[in-house]
């Protein structure tokens, strides 16, 4: 008798939800981290909307110049959330919600 033993593992991720703070106006780059034994394939917002001027490549690259306070409405911060999927090899799923 021969006995298969399959172990699941997910999909771990290395990058924290708080992102901190950016600049309104001032260009930022940040990479969002997962690992997984089969390799990340790509990166994609899945909820949640980034703030105008900024994207998130396929590698998972957070980059841009945000544009994210009206500064004539009297605002002074805004706060933004976000999830993110990361997707490996295998098609294995998870995500994070960044804010």
């Amino acid at each position: 008798m021969e006995l298969i033993i399959t172990i699941m593992v997910k999909i771990k991720w290395i990058s924290k939800g708080a992102l901190g703070f950016v600049t309104n106006g001032h260009y930022f780059d940040k990479f969002l981290s997962a690992t997984s034994p089969a390799g990340i394939k790509e990166y994609r917002i899945q909820a949640g909307k980034l703030p105008a001027g900024v994207e998130l490549k396929p590698s998972g690259k957070l980059y841009g110049t945000p544009a994210i306070l009206n500064r004539a409405s009297g605002e002074t911060n805004k706060r933004f959330s976000f999830t993110v999927r990361a997707i490996d090899n295998d098609d294995n799923i998870a995500e994070r919600t960044f804010y």
